[in-house]
């Protein structure tokens, strides 16, 4: 595994990946996912994500559509600040 995941999954009675839209994983694996999108897609000098697509994330979309000053695209939320600021959410 490229990003270090070791750890099995939630799985169905057949032994297959639970995967229903989302996302599961333990917290550890989450931190791994965001230096990943922090790093442009590299992990130890690998590409895993091209870098632009990581890019396009984080221009996000207008921020004036929505009043919190937050814009969303490609599922993730872009906060439009001096940072560079993205995030993830989860419903759970």
């Amino acid at each position: 595994m490229p990003l270090g995941c070791e750890e099995d999954l939630e799985v169905d009675p057949a032994g297959m990946a639970l995967a229903e839209g989302g996302l599961s994983a333990i917290l550890r694996y989450f931190a791994r996912f965001g230096l990943l999108m922090r790093s442009e897609g590299l992990w130890s000098g690998k590409r895993l994500i091209p870098a632009s697509v990581v890019r396009d994330v984080q221009e996000g979309d207008d921020p004036a559509k929505l009043e919190s000053g937050y814009s969303y695209r490609r599922r993730w939320w872009v906060w439009h600040n001096e940072l560079g600021s993205f995030e993830a959410r989860g419903i759970q």
